[in-house]
């Protein structure tokens, strides 16, 4: 009977551990950093980030939230942003949150150009982030979306992502591919409340791509995946930075018709004087046209 009691006992203990590193695990992408430690202050609600609240909405959502404040909306013209009480978030302060990386541990990341010269803007824009099996992606493998509250604008194709046969890292991808579908959107509202529930730092940002790219008339790849941003509303006090990551690309297909797959980390830096809190959210691109934001 005592033995039998010792193994509920054990058994209850084994799982109690296993939710909370469950529980542990799904918060460890939200962290805070404490910039003082004056108790009132720390404690304040005002001053307290709440965790991040984020949402697909539609572009008709967009559109209204944008003519409603047209001052937050993201211009390709340099934008002014008034003196604010805290330091501006540096590049070092934004977390390389995926360091034990979901990434397939049989991907090779690669650092730099291809074999050419690393001045040829054709060489740049088939640079090589990342090798696995057949699949190869080519682009900018960490891209700045919005640095101390300020939108960044890329226009160029040399920004946004490809994952492609590993045969086309030194060719021209839009010349020997075909059969792309136009461009894809989905829009998504970033928010941070205050420990008032005020919201204190709302962008809106879109992951955009365009998918089903044959080569040699198989398959479906993915090329120009980027996000950037088209809404930004900061509060007085407060900053923010943003940018995105490929963390992954794999063969979700067979062997035979290949399915490309990338998974991106959208990593979010905000700041005011008392405290510094960081956060990421992932998705998923597949080469068929889904989208999938993973909890």
């Amino acid at each position: 009977m005592k033995n039998c009691k010792l193994a509920k006992l054990t058994l209850l203990v084994l799982i109690g551990t296993q939710l909370l590193s469950v529980e542990a695990y799904a918060d460890s992408k939200f962290k805070e950093t404490l910039l003082t430690d004056e108790a009132h202050i720390i404690d304040d609600p005002e001053f307290k980030i709440g965790k991040p609240v984020i949402e697909e909405i539609s572009d008709e959502e967009v559109l209204e939230l944008m003519n409603k404040n047209p001052e937050n909306v993201v211009s390709s013209n340099p934008i002014t942003i008034p003196e604010r009480p805290i330091e501006p978030i540096e590049e070092n302060d934004l977390p390389d949150l995926n360091t034990e990386a979901s990434t397939n541990p049989n991907a090779r990341r690669i650092g730099g150009m291809s074999n050419g010269n690393p001045l040829d803007p054709m060489m740049k824009a088939r640079a090589v982030i990342m090798i696995i099996g057949d699949l190869v992606a080519l682009g900018k493998e960490i891209a700045p979306i919005v640095q101390k509250g300020i939108a960044v604008v890329e226009n160029s194709p040399m920004d946004a992502i490809s994952v492609v046969p590993i045969a086309l890292s030194k060719e021209v991808v839009t010349g020997v591919m075909s059969n792309w579908s136009d461009p894809l959107a989905k829009n998504y509202t970033f928010t941070f409340p205050n420990g008032v529930g005020r919201e204190v730092v709302k962008i809106i940002y879109s992951v955009s791509f365009q998918y089903r790219g044959k080569y040699q008339g198989k398959g479906s790849y993915i090329t120009g995946l980027r996000a950037a941003a088209k809404y930004i509303d900061v509060k007085y006090g407060y900053d923010v930075s943003m940018k995105s990551q490929l963390i992954s690309i794999s063969n979700v297909g067979s062997a035979e018709n290949v399915v490309a797959g990338a998974s991106i980390e959208m990593m979010y830096t905000v700041k005011n004087f008392s405290r510094t809190i960081t956060s990421a959210d992932t998705f998923f691109i597949k080469g068929n046209g889904q989208l999938i934001r993973q909890p």
